[in-house]
């Protein structure tokens, strides 16, 4: 038996608990504390309290608590934690090691080059429209980066997913131009659009806060105009078209 004071204005009362209560109140008062403890967290901050358990063998009743918290608070935002799921709750070993990758929670060594991605578009009817790409994957560490590093020689469009906690992410763009640089909120919506032209005049550092990020030459949209601009008339029509960005089953994100 365990034992509990209550005290009133007038006196102190005390009563008995037995060891199945006491332990219901204590798994009350430990899932409220990790609950409200990872309300405060970031999305990065989430997957890093995630990655910071992977590899333990000990197991006690707090850190089962703490899965419990952990994945009702990423399904509360909206993320996908799929990938690191089983049937009775996290993969807990040190291969299991993830990134955020808009919005999803993927393993790094299941990730490869290049991974699936639609953009969603408005239209002039009630439907969105789908256009499905398939980007370079780059996962941002570093808060400063040459964003000329990563091109590749066929131009093809670039996926920046920003690991790091810093406000923002600044890209040293000099030596480019005919580039966009789209970048997109927390919830995958389209948040700016950043025009690289080359000019003389032109900024050589671009700080962006955006987490999720979309390099897309101008050529290679004037070049798939038929698959990328449909119907419209120009780039900007179709840019500004642009709603969101969505992984394309990133549970096969080239596994």
């Amino acid at each position: 038996m365990r034992g509990l004071h209550l005290k009133t204005n007038s006196e102190s009362h005390f009563i008995s608990l037995d060891d199945e209560l006491f332990n219901l109140l204590k798994h009350f008062i430990m899932s409220n504390q990790f609950k409200e403890r990872l309300r405060t967290y970031s999305d990065l901050s989430l997957v890093k309290a995630y990655n910071n358990d992977l590899g333990h063998n000990g197991w006690v009743s707090s850190r089962g608590e703490f899965h419990i918290a952990l994945r009702a608070e990423m399904y509360r935002r909206g993320l996908n934690p799929g990938a690191i799921m089983h049937m009775r709750g996290f993969h807990l070993k040190k291969e299991f090691k993830s990134a955020l990758v808009a919005m999803n929670i993927l393993p790094i060594q299941k990730l490869g080059k290049q991974i699936l991605a639609q953009l969603i578009l408005d239209t002039e009817s009630k439907k969105h429209e789908v256009v499905l790409l398939s980007p370079k994957l780059v996962l941002l560490n570093d808060p400063i980066v040459k964003l000329k590093e990563h091109l590749e020689y066929d131009q093809s469009p670039i996926l920046f997913a920003v690991q790091h906690e810093n406000i923002q992410t600044v890209f040293d763009v000099s030596g480019l131009k005919d580039q966009f640089l789209i970048g997109f909120n927390t919830r995958n919506k389209i948040k700016s659009v950043n025009w690289i032209n080359g000019d003389a005049r032109h900024v050589f550092q671009m700080a962006v806060s955006s987490k999720t990020l979309l390099s897309i030459p101008k050529k290679v949209i004037l070049e798939s105009s038929n698959y990328l601009l449909g119907k419209r008339t120009d780039l900007e029509i179709f840019i500004n078209d642009i709603v969101k960005i969505e992984l394309v089953k990133p549970l096969n994100a080239n596994a």
